[in-house]
């Protein structure tokens, strides 16, 4: 049983660092031309049953609004996040309700 616990929580580990690059990447796809562009991504791990990760995306721009950036913000969340689920299922992971 342990065994799989930990290959269940190395799988979680592994789709959070992935999760962190395709939302840095996809957040610099939809707001290009920014040379002041800073994003910080957050992701906190609980690696004990249930395992949990918490994103936390944000973004400054001398280019683009606050609510452009939000917008871009929000959809690159969701986009993410649907992967990170599809990997998870993947790995025989489902999340809760």
């Amino acid at each position: 049983m342990e065994q799989w616990e930990n290959e269940k929580a190395g799988a979680v580990r592994e789709v959070a660092e992935h999760l962190m690059k395709i939302l840095a990447e996809r957040l610099e796809e939809r707001l290009v031309g920014d040379p002041k562009l800073v994003m910080t991504i957050k992701v906190e791990l609980n690696l004990d049953w249930p395992y949990e990760i918490a994103v936390d995306l944000s973004a400054s721009s001398s280019v683009y609004s606050a609510k452009d950036l939000e917008r871009a913000i929000t959809e690159v969340l969701e986009e993410g996040l649907k992967h990170a689920e599809e990997m998870l299922k993947n790995r025989g992971l489902r999340p809760l309700p």
